[in-house]
């Protein structure tokens, strides 16, 4: 009688852990349908504002732009898979004396953006600068000027000799040593979308 109560007991216990167990299953189940509900579980995908996934869907190479059409509209400098992976979003036109510009903004609070300097060279774009701290910032086949302020880096590429953009990074002091590098990422993207030759 004993030994009977004693099985049915097991019996019980096995069926419930079993229920547990599927149960336990099924949340890890779902739980790993997707990267967007952890981002620290090792995802490559950011979660948005709105809570859905940051990142865009692969596109084709975009045609690459002449300098005159990135004057035109210095939002098109990089594309979306571009400015997921330097954590970039919301580019933001605007116009000042210098002409037309775009910014876009990370989500720690740093900005980046891009003006094209039609009719000035590198080196007179650069002049304005003159007393920050040169970097050693360098891009295959371009010259290249960066200097740094505190919360602030300028990068400027010689794109032809009477030709330049500039791309200008902010933010915070704790921020400091990622700006540049971040210009220089930034210029690296836009290039590579850049028409050359003419």
């Amino acid at each position: 009688m004993r030994l009977s109560s004693a099985r049915r007991e097991t019996g019980g216990l096995r069926r419930a852990a079993g229920i547990a167990s599927a149960v336990l299953l099924g949340l890890a189940i779902t739980g790993c349908g997707s990267d967007d509900e952890d981002p620290a579980a090792g995802g490559s995908r950011a979660p948005s504002a709105s809570g859905e996934s940051a990142e865009p869907d692969a596109t084709p190479t975009p045609e690459p732009v002449t300098l005159e059409e990135l004057a035109e509209d210095p939002c098109t400098a990089i594309d979306d898979m571009d400015a997921f992976a330097l954590g970039l979003t919301d580019p933001e036109p605007s116009e000042g004396d210098s002409g037309k510009s775009c910014n876009w903004e990370t989500r720690d609070g740093v900005s980046a953006g891009i003006v094209v300097h039609l009719s000035e060279s590198a080196e007179t774009v650069a002049e304005d600068w003159e007393d920050g701290r040169d970097t050693d910032a360098a891009i295959d086949g371009y010259t290249v000027i960066q200097e740094e302020f505190q919360a602030i880096c300028f990068t400027v590429v010689a794109t032809r000799p009477d030709q330049s953009i500039l791309i200008t990074t902010i933010g915070g002091e704790e921020h400091q040593s990622t700006l540049c590098p971040l210009g220089t990422a930034f210029a690296e993207r836009a290039l590579a979308h850049l028409e050359t030759g003419g």
